[in-house]
């Protein structure tokens, strides 16, 4: 009987073997794609950070000097656009390569994800100044 389990366990043991190494690699490759995905999510999120800022900064310097030299203190669209498209200009030098490269990655399209960004931020900072302004009155 003995021998019978010794040969039992001599059979089993490349089985069971085999069978860890297979699950071993199924987990390090789930954990690869998870920390690829955690990686582009937070290469997403720098950039929009980078964005933010950008928008903010633009805001505070050529917008308000823009604005103080109309005679209605409005900017007209081309000069919105112009704006915009410093600002977009102004991200891209601004995002570091590995940066990019992940949250492109992620996003696919990281042009549009920036422009998009920038004009929901303009929008963002627009509606706060009209709330701003509506509960001083």
């Amino acid at each position: 009987m003995e021998e019978i389990m010794e040969v039992m366990a001599a059979q089993m043991i490349p089985v069971i073997v085999a069978t860890l190494a297979t699950l071993i690699s199924v987990g390090l490759i789930r954990l690869n794609k998870w920390l690829k995905m955690k990686t582009n999510s937070e290469a997403v999120a720098a950039a929009g950070e980078i964005v933010a800022a950008t928008v903010n900064n633009l805001t505070a310097t050529t917008v308000k000097n823009l604005k103080a030299a109309s005679a209605d203190g409005k900017l007209t669209m081309s000069e919105a656009y112009r704006v915009k498209d410093e600002a977009v200009a102004r991200v891209k030098s601004q995002l570091p390569p590995a940066v990019a490269k992940a949250a492109a990655l992620a996003i696919g399209d990281l042009d549009a994800y920036i422009n998009g960004k920038v004009e929901q931020i303009v929008d963002q900072n627009q509606s706060q100044s009209q709330q701003l302004l509506n509960s001083k009155q």
